[in-house]
């Protein structure tokens, strides 16, 4: 038995099947205009904005197009995480995308009230300290789903580890990021960029950008400060021919017509520009996690770049 007819009809993991189907990642970071992190205490809610005394802040994180994100240090386990009441204060953050990267301030957050300092994050945009370091976030939110309770958690304990002594990085496991039939997968902070399919060494290829641009586009989802997905699309392309200083350079996105998308690179104070021809490559029934036969609830509308320019 294959493993696309286990994921049917025995409730096999949905990121089985999208390995097996060669589902592509391309075009499914979604869009925001920022992140906001909060430090919680595991086990999380099924939704971030459901966590007691966060209420108020995930609808004002919605209201400006933030997503608001659970973190939790990844080099601790379930077990070593005192309840909030019990720990001195956690670390909050907001990350605005200024057309180049998604620029972040932080806060020290009291144990007994952290929305307080998260909507004081949102409302200001020079509250807090800026952040000099990068931080990697690895979905690992199992009350959410199992691929990425399972799967991403694992990964972010791994890589957590392999990655102590590196002081620029802080690794964080984190609430559902969406996509989660990509398992396992992270984001990128300050690039907002999104990725599927990872493996400790792959991972830490993409953040040191050391992985060829090729592969490396083979397993992007796309950058979430790019307004649609027809954008976001044609910036992997881009990816493969530019290489990894794509990210370095402001960029911004025009939507057309009929599936058209055209990306403005600033790249070293030269503009290039990339335009694409996006079309749907297939349209797939996606089983979800532990889904029996015939239960497909979920659709999927695969995106392809029929074709790929450089103008000029």
């Amino acid at each position: 038995m294959t493993v696309a007819e286990k994921a049917a009809g025995s409730g096999a993991r949905c990121s089985d099947w999208a390995r097996e189907t060669g589902l592509d990642p391309v075009a499914t970071a979604g869009s925001y205009d920022g992140f906001l992190l909060v430090e919680w205490p595991l086990p999380w809610p099924r939704d971030a904005s459901e966590a007691p005394g966060l209420e108020t802040v995930g609808e004002a994180a919605a209201a400006k197009r933030f997503r608001l994100q659970l973190v939790s240090p990844a080099d601790r386990r379930t077990g070593e995480h005192k309840s909030r009441e019990g720990r001195e204060g956690g670390f909050a953050a907001a990350f605005r995308w200024d057309g180049t990267r998604f620029a972040g301030r932080e806060v020290r957050t009291a144990a007994d009230d952290p929305g307080s300092a998260a909507l004081a994050l949102l409302a200001d945009d020079m509250h807090g300290a800026p952040i000099e370091a990068r931080d990697v976030l690895v979905c690992g939110h199992g009350r959410r789903d199992r691929c990425c309770g399972s799967l991403g958690s694992a990964l972010a304990a791994e890589y957590a580890a392999a990655v102590r002594s590196r002081g620029e990085l802080r690794i964080w496991r984190t609430s559902h990021t969406g996509g989660h039939r990509f398992a396992p997968t992270a984001l990128l902070l300050p690039e907002g960029t999104m990725w599927a399919y990872l493996d400790a060494a792959t991972l830490d290829a993409v953040v040191h950008r050391r992985l060829d641009p090729t592969q490396a586009a083979a397993r992007y989802r796309g950058c979430a400060g790019l307004a649609t997905r027809e954008a976001q699309a044609v910036e992997r392309s881009a990816l493969a021919l530019v290489g990894w200083s794509l990210f370095d350079g402001g960029r911004r996105a025009l939507t057309g017509p009929g599936g058209t998308a055209t990306l403005y690179l600033d790249d070293g104070g030269h503009l290039r520009t990339f335009s694409g021809q996006v079309s749907v490559r297939r349209r797939l029934a996606v089983p979800g996690c532990g889904a029996t036969a015939g239960e497909r609830s979920k659709s999927e509308e695969e995106l392809t770049v029929s074709a790929f320019w450089e103008e000029g």
